[in-house]
């Protein structure tokens, strides 16, 4: 199973692009952290449009968690073995973690609105090196599960040399459809379920795991990917194209032949021209399984049926 952990910062509330549905068609669950929720309220409570905003992610989290697709984050029952602090990647990015909460000072001089993006920004960058060490410490606890961070920011320190499947991931979600409040839960899980959708998901996560291992630098990847999906959503359109196009020559011949051929009794050759379309409609879908960028088709056809 692959679990999601996020840090819902101030910047989320704050932002209605930014959705637990569109991640939720990557991942199976997620495990969601944030500060008391009361907090956050009062921190925005400045901004009136602010707080209509968060008491409908707050309905979105109530619901995503009736559904089980989320769970809340209990800090005080997170209890690890101290021996995982051997671990350097989990101990760098704990001590992170720590550092850039410690670091938080309020600047007299200057005006209101720097001193609260100052804040947000320590707060984006503390709670994502928080959800790394969390993440890496739930993949040995329960190493039954994949459990990856979601980054929605590059925040690098010495041991973020080497590209990880969690950053080429945070690329691939960036991709992915903004999902609107009018669309309802139970449609992602549709498409979650989707047999043809399920088949291009697992071949997306065979791309982020192989290309996480190649040596391309990110922005390389990134180039990558566009590359990729504009290919496919070429190629697609002109198979799309050819397809509609032959459907309508083959509908004209076919209709004229097979009135001529029924008054004629000619049943066999009636027949064979209808299953001529459902054969032009099966090579389309044979020709679009060797389009370039085919790995990346589940981002197209999740963003086609949510728009």
């Amino acid at each position: 199973m692959k679990v999601g952990l996020t840090y819902l910062d101030l910047w989320y509330f704050l932002d209605d692009t930014d959705s637990l549905k569109g991640h939720l068609l990557y991942f199976d669950k997620m495990f969601v952290d944030h500060r008391k929720l009361s907090l956050i309220e009062t921190m925005i409570s400045p901004f009136p449009s602010a707080i209509i905003l968060f008491k409908r992610k707050l309905h979105e989290i109530e619901l995503l968690e009736k559904k089980g697709l989320i769970n809340i984050f209990n800090n005080d029952n997170f209890n690890f073995p101290k021996e995982f602090f051997r671990d350097k990647n989990i101990y760098e990015n704990y001590k992170l973690h720590l550092d850039t909460y410690e670091k938080i000072k309020i600047d007299r001089k200057k005006d209101f609105k720097q001193i609260y993006l100052d804040f947000m920004e320590s707060d984006r960058e503390g709670g994502q090196y928080g959800i790394r060490y969390k993440s890496s410490i739930l993949n040995r606890l329960h190493d039954e599960d994949e459990h990856i961070p979601i980054i929605k920011k590059f925040y690098h320190s010495n041991m973020d040399l080497e590209v990880k499947k969690e950053d080429v991931l945070y690329l691939i979600l960036k991709k992915f459809p903004i999902i609107s409040e009018d669309i309802h839960i139970d449609k992602i899980i549709e498409l979650k379920n989707d047999s043809d959708l399920k088949s291009r998901y697992y071949e997306l996560r065979d791309f982020i795991t192989t290309i996480s291992k190649s040596n391309l630098s990110l922005n390389e990847i990134n180039d990558k990917i566009e590359f990729l999906l504009d290919q496919y959503r070429e190629r697609l359109e002109l198979h799309k194209l050819k397809y509609h196009t032959s459907v309508f020559e083959t509908f004209c011949i076919s209709t004229t032949q097979f009135l001529e051929d029924m008054l004629k009794f000619k049943l066999s050759t009636a027949i064979k021209s209808i299953f001529e379309i459902n054969k032009k409609k099966i090579e389309v879908i044979e020709a679009e399984k060797n389009i370039p960028g085919r790995e990346l088709s589940y981002i197209y056809k999740v963003s086609e049926r949510l728009s």
